[in-house]
């Protein structure tokens, strides 16, 4: 069973990771700027739209964890074999959702956007995930975090209404802690800052036997 920290995150916020653009995107190049010319956005209106709410009722009473950067055409499954499709509709969406301003070389960011977000069609049933400032009680807590187990593959659900959110995970045993010397503290998940990183037994400095050991005393699980 693997362990994974999950930080739950609204599209085209934390950053922008970048890594090698495919190849085959350079044919791409004049048709992706033809179809931009042609977007009309319609932005989403993260302000207004209580998409917390909505996000920490997915989890808490529907078992549904939900990633951002989750907008229209961006199924990890669908996409998995051909990257520049799915790199070509994140970039088409980044305009029209979030109004970001495509330069030459968006398609790096698309492309580390997309090998972040393609662990969570790895994740397998029975895996761990935890989730930093998240609690039962608030959906940003500083002084919590929050402890689930995957029950099955990911898959890709878009509510029309906040037309973001699309990547799931159900998962179960959801409960949530507040950080101390006998459960975890916040300084441990520092070396996990992306939206989903693997808790690795190569991190020098935040090995896996912490988390295991947390488990082992407070989340009554065997891992």
């Amino acid at each position: 069973m693997n362990m994974y920290v999950f930080r739950i995150a609204k599209g085209h916020e934390g950053g922008e990771p970048v890594n090698d653009c495919p190849i085959e995107m350079m044919s791409k190049e004049q048709t992706i700027r033809a179809k931009l010319k042609d977007i009309e956005e319609d932005i989403i209106p993260y302000q207004s739209n209580n998409y917390l709410d909505y996000l920490h009722r997915e989890l808490w009473q529907c078992g549904k964890l939900r990633q951002g950067w989750g907008i229209e055409g961006l199924d990890l499954n669908i996409y998995d074999e051909d990257k520049s499709q799915w790199i070509e509709n994140y970039i088409l969406a980044a305009k029209k959702y979030w109004g970001v301003k495509i330069t030459n070389d968006y398609c790096h960011v698309a492309m580390g956007r997309y090998n972040i977000l393609k662990h969570l069609i790895k994740a397998e049933k029975e895996d761990f995930i935890f989730i930093p400032k998240h609690s039962f009680d608030k959906h940003h807590d500083e002084s919590s975090f929050t402890v689930c187990q995957i029950v099955g593959k990911y898959y890709f659900d878009l509510d029309k209404k906040y037309n973001d959110f699309g990547h799931v995970v159900i998962v179960k045993n959801i409960k949530s802690y507040t950080y101390s010397n006998d459960t975890l503290l916040a300084g441990d998940f520092i070396g996990y800052r992306k939206a989903l990183g693997k808790i690795k037994k190569t991190n020098q400095l935040f090995k896996e036997k912490r988390f295991k050991q947390f488990m082992k005393n407070n989340y009554s699980i065997t891992i």
